[in-house]
C-alpha cells in the first residue's frame, strides 16, 4: 500500500494516511480506482482549455470513460431528464440557467444537444448552472433533476463525495494532463 503524509499544520502532527483511500457517504466505503486510457490526456486537455475547473473534470471523469459524449443520445431520457456534454448536465439545469435557452420548456431539449462533442459550451453551460443554483441545489439537480432540489438525499451525498474524490486524486496526483481517468462506482440513474 502506498502511503502519503498529511501534515496538519496546527497540531505540528504528520499522520499516514493510504493514497487515494476511497470515499465514504452515509458510512458505506464506495468501490473505487484508477487506470490508464491511452490517449485520455486529450480529453482532458480539451477540457481544461474549455475553462474546466477541476470540479468539472472531475464529473466529466465520473460521467463518462472517455469524457466525451460519446453515449446514447440524450443519455437515453428526454425532456428535462436528458443529458448533454462530457459532463452529462441535464437539460432542466440548462433551460433555467443558461442564457442561450431563456423561456425554452422541456419539449425543446434537443437544443441541449450543442454541449455534446463541444467542451467550450459544456463548460460554458454548467458555469451558468453553478451560478444560478448555487453549489448544493447544483449536486441536487445535477444528480436528481428538479425534483431533488432542496432534498439533499443519499443518492446526491453519494454522488457528491464521488466527485471531491476524484477531484482530490487529480490535485494531489497532479493528474491534470496525463492518461490516468479516476472512478467512483455511483450507480446511474
Amino acid at each position: 500500500m502506498h502511503l502519503k503524509f498529511v501534515a496538519i499544520a496546527a497540531a505540528g502532527i504528520a499522520l499516514a494516511v493510504p493514497a487515494g483511500a476511497c470515499p465514504t457517504s452515509n458510512g458505506n466505503t464506495l468501490s473505487c480506482g484508477s487506470y490508464t486510457i491511452s490517449g485520455y490526456h486529450n480529453a482532458k486537455n480539451s477540457a481544461l482549455n474549455a475553462g474546466a475547473s477541476s470540479t468539472e473534470l472531475a464529473i466529466g471523469m465520473l460521467e463518462t470513460d472517455s469524457m466525451s459524449s460519446n453515449y446514447t443520445y440524450g443519455d437515453g431520457k428526454s425532456g428535462d431528464s436528458a443529458n448533454f456534454g462530457f459532463m452529462k448536465n441535464n437539460w432542466y439545469m440548462y433551460r433555467v440557467s443558461c442564457s442561450q435557452f431563456a423561456g425554452q420548456g422541456s419539449a425543446q431539449w434537443n437544443n441541449g444537444a450543442s454541449a455534446n462533442n463541444n467542451y467550450g459550451n459544456a463548460v460554458n453551460y454548467c458555469n451558468q448552472c453553478i451560478n444560478h443554483f448555487g453549489w448544493t441545489s447544483f449536486w441536487e439537480v445535477q444528480r436528481g433533476g428538479q425534483g431533488r432540489i432542496g432534498n439533499w438525499n443519499a443518492d446526491t451525498d453519494e454522488y457528491y463525495q464521488a466527485v471531491n474524490w476524484i477531484q482530490q486524486q487529480i490535485s494531489n496526483n497532479n493528474s491534470w494532463h496525463d492518461d490516468v481517468r479516476y472512478w467512483v462506482s455511483v450507480p446511474a440513474i
